[in-house]
């Protein structure tokens, strides 16, 4: 009934269905920060899990202004995405074909914190990003993380083309 009262309010007053339900007090301003930030990462992370696919964006569009502000940028979007989404299965189909292709590190992102790596994957991205240029296979047999963690962060450096084939 709720919902179907705000969906009414929302089209007559032309405003967004949280803001309606806010002014119901169906929900608070805190469970629609927390619901619009989950509804965001839910769909940008979603895309990580696409095997193919095409998408397209109108920069003509004016888009209203944002409610909400990721936590995440720029590459540290895709290393979160590339963790929740990619299971050691999907890691391995992708690294097999270059596991024997010499690599080297390529280019360094302003900050290596916007990448928000834990701890753990920071010091081992380092190390990898200093040694000297070896093979996939090697890189991923020469890190302090378990397999699964280390196939998941040279995975990610190669996506973000910190690591590429040597030239």
């Amino acid at each position: 009934e709720e919902c179907a009262r705000s969906i009414q309010l929302m089209k007559e007053t032309r405003r967004r269905q949280g803001e309606v339900l806010v002014d119901m007090r169906c929900i608070t301003d805190r469970n629609l920060a927390f619901a619009l930030d989950l509804q965001l990462e839910t769909k940008i992370f979603d895309t990580f899990r696409w095997e193919d696919g095409d998408y397209r964006f109108n920069g003509s569009l004016d888009l209203p202004p944002p409610g909400v502000e990721l936590c995440w940028q720029g590459a540290g979007v895709v290393v979160e995405g590339i963790r929740r989404t990619y299971d050691e299965t999907r890691l391995r189909s992708l690294m097999l074909p270059i596991l024997d292709v010499p690599i080297a590190p390529g280019e360094r992102p302003s900050s290596m914190e916007e990448l928000k790596l834990a701890p753990k994957e920071q010091t081992t991205a380092e190390t990898l990003l200093s040694s000297p240029a070896r093979t996939t296979r090697e890189l991923l047999d020469s890190g302090d993380l378990e397999p699964p963690d280390m196939l998941r962060l040279v995975y990610t450096l190669i996506a973000l083309e910190i690591l590429g084939p040597k030239s």
